[in-house]
């Protein structure tokens, strides 16, 4: 059952990653709150320790402090593992003698990140998952994902099914639905005998409705842009002026409409710059084809515009 904490010193992002044979791991192994830290309870969940490591992490508490505080009085403490990152980076790893012994518990902790997991094959499989998330680029759950599928398969687990549920939680301030919380993702696989590969599916489901773009998802809508998104919006039967290539009030209207029926609603500016992902949803993909060659300055426009591009592949 790998576990991966980890944080994001660029954009102080945090997130927990996990796998395991418990039915809904997401309810109750990953804790996190935006500012503040990532912690995930594994062993015998206690929900508590998430709650309230929360608030001790708030308080000012070191992650070590932490999790004396919380198993100091706990009778049980010897079934427990924590992993806790806070939001300085710092991080630690409780586990309790009972999980050691009896079931080969054990975690690994660096500046940004705390791996734990159940393995009799030693500490080779954490270290792994802690090479891949240091080495790999690109968002906090790009990350997370790469290391927890590098654990998935750790050796160890007495019980007959070793993969029943996999989640991913990933907070940001005001990255929430809406900006109303900071749960940016939120993901969960509950019930699947390949709940890792399901739970990235899912990933890349989200990430093409709810997700920031990235800067060179981005365009400027021009005159050509916007006769094409007139039309097309026009064909849809969302706009029923002229296609006169202008992006005025009536054009952004007829797009918010379509954009909350598709749920991109998300994804809408209010500058004159449009997701990659709204285009691609309308059909104009040949669109962002030729502009995407024009930002990269590429010689030969007509052969790199008809090139296989994975249109579909989500930021």
């Amino acid at each position: 059952m790998p576990t991966i904490v980890g944080r994001d010193p660029d954009t102080g992002d945090l997130g927990i990653a996990v796998e395991t044979r418990t039915l809904a791991a997401g309810a109750f192994t990953p804790w996190a709150r935006a500012g503040v830290g990532a912690i995930a309870v594994t062993g015998i969940e206690e929900a508590i320790y998430g709650r309230h490591g929360l608030d001790l992490l708030a308080a000012g508490q070191p992650p070590r402090q932490v999790a004396e505080t919380l198993t100091k009085a706990d009778p049980r403490a010897g079934w427990r593992q924590i992993a806790l990152v806070d939001a300085h980076g710092r991080s630690h790893i409780f586990t309790g003698n009972q999980l050691v012994k009896s079931f080969s518990y054990r975690g690994l902790n660096f500046p940004d990140l705390a791996v734990t997991g159940q393995s009799d094959l030693g500490e080779g499989i954490l270290n792994l998952m802690a090479d891949t998330f240091q080495h790999t680029t690109g968002r906090l759950w790009i990350r997370l994902m790469a290391a927890l599928r590098a654990g998935q398969h750790m050796v160890g687990d007495t019980r007959e099914a070793q993969q029943h549920s996999a989640a991913l939680l990933v907070v940001r301030q005001g990255g929430g639905y809406g900006g109303y919380d900071d749960r940016l993702i939120d993901l969960r696989i509950d019930d699947d005998p390949r709940p890792v590969e399901k739970l990235d599916e899912l990933l890349e489901t989200h990430a093409g409705q709810f997700l920031p773009c990235e800067p060179d998802d981005l365009t400027s809508v021009d005159t050509d842009l916007a006769r094409a998104i007139q039309a097309r919006l026009a064909a849809l039967g969302d706009y029923h002026g002229w296609i006169a290539g202008t992006y005025d009030t009536p054009t952004r209207t007829a797009l918010e409409r379509f954009a909350a029926r598709e749920n991109l609603e998300q994804l809408l500016r209010t500058d004159n710059q449009l997701d990659r992902r709204i285009i691609v949803r309308l059909g104009l993909i040949d669109m962002w084809r030729m502009r995407a060659v024009m930002r990269q300055g590429e010689p030969s426009l007509a052969r790199t515009a008809g090139s296989p591009v994975r249109d579909d592949q989500r930021p």
